[in-house]
């Protein structure tokens, strides 16, 4: 199980530093690929196998579902991190995320995603006053 938020910076090199607690669990060839939004996520590759299908049946309801499932299986790459748990970002899923210096690695539970650090602080104070506001509908979360 992802979880935790984790600062880090984008080498010279377009590598990022994979956080210690997850590496185990992502396993030695973890996939990498667009997400929603524009973040990057990263899964095990049972996980990113079982998703890819998914979407693949998503793909069939329309010519948007297909465009998005192209993307997402179209972008994936597998991961091949160093000893010090480093990965490189393809340069056209740094583009996609307009990843630059500061990023934020973000556990989801069965991913891992990777967000432009601007891009996730504005979600997470929008997460926040969401649930400080709370409502009917978010009752349930406790």
């Amino acid at each position: 199980m992802f979880l935790g938020e984790y600062e880090h910076s984008l080498d010279s090199k377009g590598r990022i530093i994979i956080p210690a607690r997850h590496r185990k669990e992502l396993g030695a060839h973890p996939v990498i690929t667009k997400g929603v939004e524009g973040r990057l996520s990263i899964y095990p590759q049972e996980e990113f196998l079982e998703v890819a299908a998914r979407v693949a049946a998503i793909g069939k309801r329309g010519a948007r579902e297909r465009r998005a499932a192209e993307g997402f299986v179209g972008g994936a790459m597998e991961l091949e991190p160093d000893k010090q748990g480093r990965v490189a970002i393809p340069a056209n899923l740094r583009r996609y995320a307009r990843l630059d210096k500061e990023i934020v690695i973000v556990g989801q539970m069965s991913r891992v995603d990777i967000w432009r650090a601007d891009d996730h602080w504005s979600r997470v104070d929008n997460s926040d006053t969401a649930l400080r506001e709370g409502g009917d509908n978010l009752v349930e979360i406790g």
